[in-house]
Order: C-alpha cells, then sequence, then structure tokens
C-alpha cells in the first residue's frame, strides 16, 4: 500500500512558516502598493479638477478677447468725428434698423431739451430724445434692450407703456404704446482734437 508522503514535524514547522512569511509579505507589499495606487488616485484627481479650472479660465479668457474686439470695433466706429447731422442720422437709422428687427412701429421721434453746455473740453455731448414706439410686451423690451444701435451710444433713462386698443395682426396679440426717454451722446470735436485722451 502506498501511504503518501508523510512530513516530519521540523518540515511541517518549516512549510508553515514559509506560508507565513509568504503572507506576510503579500500583505505588506500590498498595503505599500495600496498606498502608492491611493496617492497616485489622488494626485490624478486634483490634476482633473486643475485641468477642468483651467478649461473654465481658458473659455473665460476667450469670452473677455472677444468682449475685447467688440469694445475696440465700436470705439473705432464711435471715435470718428461726425457732425450733429451725422450723429442724428446715425441714431435714427439705427432705431429704425432695431425696430424693423424687433417688429415696433417707430410713431415719433422727438428731440428734449438742449443740453446745458459742458466745459468747451467735455468729450461727450448729451442730447436728450423722447422716442414713442407701439408693439407688442416682448418686442418692445427686445427693441429697448437692443436700442444702442448705428453707432451712436444711447442711454435709456426709462419708460412708460400704455395699453392701446389696437391688436397686432395675424397674432391677435395686444399692442402697447411706450414712451422712452433717452439720452444719445455724441463725443465732440474738443475730443478728437486734444488726441482722444
Amino acid at each position: 500500500m502506498n501511504r503518501g508522503v508523510r512530513f516530519s514535524g521540523d518540515a511541517r514547522t518549516i512549510a508553515l512558516a514559509l506560508l507565513l512569511v509568504a503572507a506576510a509579505t503579500l500583505v505588506l507589499v500590498n498595503l505599500r502598493y495600496e498606498r502608492r495606487i491611493a496617492a497616485s488616485n489622488r494626485r490624478s484627481a486634483d490634476l482633473y479638477a486643475r485641468t477642468a479650472e483651467n478649461r473654465q479660465v481658458i473659455a473665460q479668457i476667450g469670452r473677455f478677447r472677444a468682449l475685447q474686439r467688440r469694445v475696440r470695433t465700436d470705439l473705432r466706429r464711435m471715435a470718428a468725428p461726425r457732425s450733429a447731422a451725422a450723429t442724428t442720422a446715425a441714431t435714427l437709422a439705427g432705431l429704425d434698423a432695431t425696430a424693423r428687427t424687433y417688429r415696433v412701429r417707430i410713431r415719433a421721434v422727438l428731440p428734449g431739451p438742449e443740453a446745458t453746455a459742458g466745459p468747451a473740453a467735455e468729450p461727450l455731448r448729451a442730447n436728450v430724445l423722447t422716442i414713442h414706439v407701439r408693439g407688442r410686451f416682448r418686442n418692445i423690451l427686445r427693441f429697448l434692450v437692443h436700442v444702442p444701435a448705428g453707432g451712436v451710444p444711447i442711454e435709456i433713462d426709462g419708460a412708460q407703456l400704455a395699453p392701446t386698443s389696437g391688436i397686432e395682426p395675424g397674432t391677435g396679440q395686444p399692442l402697447l404704446d411706450a414712451t422712452i426717454h433717452a439720452t444719445v451722446y455724441e463725443i465732440s470735436n474738443s475730443f478728437h482734437a486734444i488726441g482722444g485722451r
């Protein structure tokens, strides 16, 4: 009969000791590498967060550059010396284009009282206007938001709305009359004479 291999007491002790050493080594190696893996994961998460922040900063820089280009374009357009007649024509053309875009009808544009003359070197001259328009509420709001058009800076000082008996053809929406108080600014010739400061 074949009885299999039998280990003596010393051999079993050595085998058990080797098994314990191997298990302890495996546990120590795993702990060490798990710490490194955890540290690596933390670094990766930190780098990912920084990358996301950097993308947001880069996108914001792009928006600021676009805004800067728009401001430069507007300044170039507005900074050219213009007569009062040319400013009036540009203002009316801009108002008309904006009104057509947002489907409101300009009923009247009335000049306000003459602005009191400021110092001779005052870079901006302010002219008060009252603009009467008719249209749907939403269209009037859009018109107000986009009024600064035609390369002439216009500041909306206030507006009053009043109901009308009119209805917009095709939609049946009620129409409103709006009285808009605005200030139109023009760059004075003295500003150009001194080099635009």
